[in-house]
Formats: C-alpha cells, sequence, structure tokens
C-alpha cells in the first residue's frame, strides 16, 4: 500500500498499472467536479522556492500559513517553503486520457533528472528576459529600487540563484499530447508575477511554451493549436518547434 500524508494525502509509489494510476486521484476540494489531484513526492525541482516580490515592498512582513494552502494560488506566501510534495491534476479521470498521462508520467519520474535540466536551462532565459526588461524599474532611480538593493543583499547572484525565484507547486496533466504522451505544465510560483505565475509546458523531454499559471494546460480537449499559437509570438531558443 502506498503511504498517505499532506493535506489531501500524498502518496509515493514506483511503477504503476494505469488503473492503479488513475485510482490515486481524487477530487480537487476546489473544483470537485472538473478537477482531480494527487498529491505525490516532487520528481524535479525539489530545492525551488520563491523567496521574493521585488513590486511588493510589504511580501516579507506577510505571514505564512501554518497549513499548506492550495497550491495554484500564485501570490501565497508559502511560495517561501521548501517543499517536497506537488499536486499533480489531471481534467478527465478516464481510461483513454489516462493512458497518455500515464506514459507522460512515467517518462518525467523515469528522466526526472533531463527534464530538470530543461526545464532549468527555460528558467534560466525567463530570469534574464525579466531582469532585462525590467530593469529600469529595478535598478537606482526606479521605483522599486529600494526593494531590489534589499534582495540583492540576501540574493548576490539573481542571474543564477534560480532556486530562490521560482517554485514548482503543480504538475497538469493534459489530456492530450504527442506520441502517446501528454502534454505536461509545470506550474510555478514565480517573484516577478505574483499575480499569475508561471506555466511552462513540456513534452517529453522538450520545452514547448511557458504561459501564465495553468493558461495553456487546463480543461480537456486538444492544446496543440494553444501551444503553437504561443510559439508564434514567444519562442525561446531552447523551445522545440512544434510544425
Amino acid at each position: 500500500m502506498a503511504k498517505k500524508s499532506g493535506l489531501f494525502g500524498a502518496t509515493t509509489s514506483g511503477t504503476k498499472s494505469m488503473s492503479e494510476f488513475l485510482a490515486q486521484f481524487r477530487p480537487d476540494p476546489e473544483f470537485p467536479e472538473d478537477r482531480w489531484v494527487w498529491w505525490t513526492s516532487k520528481p524535479v525541482l525539489v530545492n525551488y522556492v520563491s523567496e521574493f516580490a521585488p513590486f511588493d515592498d510589504q511580501f516579507q512582513n506577510y505571514k505564512i500559513p501554518k497549513k499548506r494552502p492550495y497550491p495554484l494560488e500564485p501570490s501565497c506566501t508559502w511560495c517561501s517553503v521548501a517543499d517536497s510534495e506537488v499536486a499533480v491534476f489531471i481534467f478527465e479521470k478516464s481510461l483513454e486520457a489516462a493512458s497518455l498521462q500515464h506514459r507522460a508520467w512515467e517518462f518525467l519520474v523515469d528522466n526526472a533528472d533531463l527534464v530538470e535540466q530543461k526545464l532549468a536551462q527555460k528558467i534560466t532565459l525567463i530570469q534574464r528576459q525579466c531582469l532585462d526588461q525590467l530593469a529600469e524599474e529595478i535598478t537606482e532611480g526606479g521605483p522599486y529600487a529600494d526593494q531590489w538593493e534589499i534582495i540583492r543583499s540576501k540574493v548576490p547572484s539573481p542571474e543564477t540563484d534560480l532556486n530562490r525565484f521560482y517554485k514548482l507547486v503543480g504538475i497538469t496533466l493534459a489530456t492530450s499530447g504527442l506520441d502517446d504522451l501528454a502534454f505536461i505544465g509545470f506550474e510555478f510560483q514565480t517573484a516577478w508575477d505574483k499575480d499569475h505565475g508561471l506555466e511552462i509546458v513540456m513534452h517529453k523531454d522538450r520545452v514547448l511554451a511557458k504561459a501564465g499559471m495553468t493558461e495553456l494546460i487546463s480543461g480537456y480537449g486538444s492544446f496543440l493549436d494553444g501551444i503553437k499559437g504561443t510559439q508564434a509570438f514567444a519562442l525561446d531558443p531552447c523551445d522545440f518547434k512544434l510544425k
């Protein structure tokens, strides 16, 4: 039997059959008719947290909840707490969708080091983009310069200390994908956007796109057009372009 713990009952497990994999998911307390959730050990980016809020000088004074709150909340101060578990979400509980989701999950677990490397490459680019785009606001003379100076005193190398600015809080398994494996959305709380968070969409070990939390992988159906549409105006060098 898998052990259970955590807010919704986290489980740790090895290789499972498709039906056993599907049975681990329970109705999401926030959306019990539309989404199912399974808490399990984080396969990647375990030590990543989002400690700061460059555009909110009161963030460090907010109370941290005593219990783990609902994970898909971009602005929750729990983002500064290291967490070894992650919420895995599905939007359709059927054997047809589960066949894609199960294969995608097994690939992620079996290739966790490679997937983490690809995620880190993407996050590195996002970090550089944020620092460049927001330079006028956070450097000397900018409206958030003082707050950024405090952050810099704690993080001397924000360009490379990525694990202080992003926290993986959710993994969404799509109902569609390619090559019999579902698309996966990695959902992050991030220091740079407390309103929308961050989603990085992957297929196997290939990064496809970025968006706000659950913006691309949410609900059911085909997500291919949405991913291609995002790639049309925002394709980074590390992204795999879909044809």
